[in-house]
């Protein structure tokens, strides 16, 4: 009976470790919005969405975001804090916390997870 007891503890221990590092968020390094709006402003984003499809993004001077895809799309874009924040006709807004590091770019939803990558360049390479 104290075997078993032992047993049943040491599962519930380890089910509250589990438990507990499951709602601790991902430690991201996220940039503040000035550096967000430094980087992006007529600059081009090439990039790939981690669960598949890539991407071509630039970010005009007045707030419209061109993109290609599949097909061409545009939609604006506007900082909010430490927040990229993207508006696409027919679609909610939507805010991502960013870094940058170098020519380097990473997207994060609101759990802290990667949702895409990419690098950063000059001008509008979208069309």
């Amino acid at each position: 009976m104290t075997e078993r007891l032992g047993k049943i503890a040491v599962c519930a221990v380890l089910a509250v470790l589990f438990l507990a590092t499951c709602a601790v968020p991902p430690q991201i390094q996220v940039s503040d919005g000035v550096t967000i709006q430094r980087e992006l402003n007529d600059r081009t984003v090439i990039g790939y969405f981690v669960d598949g499809g890539s991407y071509c993004e630039y970010h005009t001077p007045n707030g419209t975001v061109i993109g290609r895809d599949t097909e061409i799309y545009a939609g604006n874009w506007q900082v909010r804090g430490n927040f990229m924040c993207y508006a696409y006709p027919g679609q909610r807004e939507d805010c991502q916390q960013v870094h940058v590091s170098g020519r380097s770019i990473t997207f994060y939803d609101g759990f802290g997870q990667t949702i895409a990558r990419g690098n950063l360049a000059d001008g509008n390479l979208c069309s």
